[in-house]
Formats: C-alpha cells, sequence, structure tokens
C-alpha cells in the first residue's frame, strides 16, 4: 500500500448527477462499509454519482498476503 494509514477510494462519475440516477446501483459494497450511501448504493450528498470502492486498502487488497 505504501501507507500506514487507512485509505478510502471511490469512483466519481463527473457527467453523470446523482439525482439522475434511477435505478440502485449493483456492486459488492461490503468493503465500503463506512460510506454514506442513500437507497441507490451511491454517497449520499453527493452532486455526481459516487461509488466506493472500499473503506481500507489494506483490508480489500488483503496486505497480509504480501507480507513474507
Amino acid at each position: 500500500m505504501g501507507t500506514t494509514k487507512k485509505i478510502s477510494a471511490a469512483i466519481i462519475f463527473d457527467e453523470l448527477l446523482a439525482s439522475d440516477i434511477r435505478k440502485k446501483v449493483e456492486f459488492n459494497h461490503t468493503s465500503a462499509l463506512n460510506f454514506n450511501l442513500n437507497n441507490k448504493n451511491i454517497e449520499s450528498g453527493q452532486k455526481h454519482m459516487v461509488i466506493p470502492l472500499f473503506d481500507d486498502a489494506h483490508k480489500a487488497l488483503d496486505k497480509d498476503q504480501y507480507i513474507r
């Protein structure tokens, strides 16, 4: 990871307004439990559509498998 800090990641679709999303976005969000998602599975309070990837890079990318 290159860091000892907890790092989150998300994708912002800067040409898609969150208000334009009509259906629930389907993805495995078990690695993004600390994001505030609305009923469409996108981040609440954002102008554009934001889909979280993970809220802890070390857990999401299983850093322990690389340590020998």
